[in-house]
């Protein structure tokens, strides 16, 4: 569902820390209400009011990196399993890492990443804050100050994580590591949303993060 505040409404894509930021709003004591389904974008929110509703309120949402993305979205449902009513899972469930993110590739060659980011910041009724995943709290609380919210900071920073996509002790990028190929692979069928907003990352730091050949983890 959006989540609709005083002055801003924030907009949920899926693993994106977006339940880590509806339990940071909560503790900051921040009134809220929410519309639609849990993932809903902007043409959803026209079922529950008029555009003029929204056009007055600062809008803002989170994204991660396209290839810490596919990390999370596998292991979240390795670990509570594939739904075939959604159209990635029926398209391209495998529990191998590598062999996911290729349907995936295969499925959705435009990049399903940039896909689905676009769905909700390119539909909003006017510019988006986009944060990012990788600093939660600090584009957190620049968004709630830029629309204007009431509220204490350090509430904001002592929310505990949630929904990690954690199996049997181990991360997402520990179970789900990429080979060199497959991380070209994504970098370049994700161009789009990675020239948009991690246009600053140097490319070789991808790779020792990432890949299997620089990892120590065997699967």
């Amino acid at each position: 569902m959006a989540l609709i505040l005083p002055k801003s409404i924030f907009l949920h894509i899926p693993k994106t820390g977006g339940i880590w930021v509806r339990n940071a709003i909560k503790r900051a004591n921040i009134d809220t209400f929410e519309y639609g389904e849990q993932h809903s974008h902007f043409n959803e929110l026209l079922k529950y009011r008029d555009s003029q509703f929204y056009e007055k309120k600062f809008i803002f949402t989170f994204i991660r990196h396209p290839l810490s993305w596919y990390q999370s979205r596998w292991a979240f449902r390795v670990k509570h399993g594939w739904k075939m009513q959604h159209p990635l899972d029926f398209n391209c469930a495998s529990n191998n890492f590598c062999q996911f993110v290729e349907n995936c590739i295969e499925y959705k060659p435009e990049g399903w990443v940039s896909w689905l980011y676009q769905s909700f910041i390119d539909k909003a009724p006017k510019d988006v804050f986009v944060g990012k995943q990788e600093n939660l709290g600090g584009d957190l609380i620049n968004a709630l100050h830029n629309a204007g919210e009431a509220f204490d900071e350090q509430l904001i920073l002592d929310a505990d994580r949630a929904n990690v996509s954690d199996m049997h002790g181990k991360s997402s990028k520990d179970m789900a590591v990429y080979t060199t190929d497959l991380i070209d692979k994504v970098l370049d069928v994700e161009k789009s949303i990675i020239d948009r907003y991690y246009f600053d990352i140097n490319p070789s730091s991808l790779y020792q993060q990432y890949s299997l050949e620089y990892s120590d983890v065997s699967i």
